[in-house]
């Protein structure tokens, strides 16, 4: 199932970012260059949570499995997550006070993508 991401520094720059599940299965969002999907503010830790493809949907994990969280929390519709969770259809992901953020669209049909989306 390929799903989107689009992610949001300021209300109207979003960014879309492809998780194709048949090219990779686990993605990390954060501030350090080197993960899967790079947001640029202070206000995401280095490796703030990671995206991991179950048998039939996403899961989301404030930092890194089994290892340490990020400072500031990772927050799904308004609720900090204490655990790994179950991502939904239209799911907002929250990094910081409002911003950044990050929605998440399931099951995307490529003709929906247009011209902005891309794939790290």
């Amino acid at each position: 199932m390929n799903c989107l991401l689009t992610i949001y520094l300021h209300p109207n720059e979003p960014v879309e970012h492809i998780l194709d599940r048949e090219k990779k299965t686990i993605y990390s969002l954060g501030r350090k260059l080197d993960c899967d999907i790079v947001i640029s503010s202070l206000l995401v830790s280095k490796v703030h949570c990671t995206l991991t493809q179950s048998e039939d949907c996403w899961l989301i994990t404030d930092g890194v499995p089994l290892g340490e969280g990020s400072k500031n929390g990772t927050w799904i519709n308004g609720q900090k997550i204490k655990a790994t969770l179950q991502l939904n259809h239209q799911d907002i992901i929250t990094f910081g006070p409002e911003y950044p953020r990050a929605i998440f669209t399931e099951e995307i049909i490529e003709k929906e993508l247009g011209t902005t989306a891309f794939e790290r």
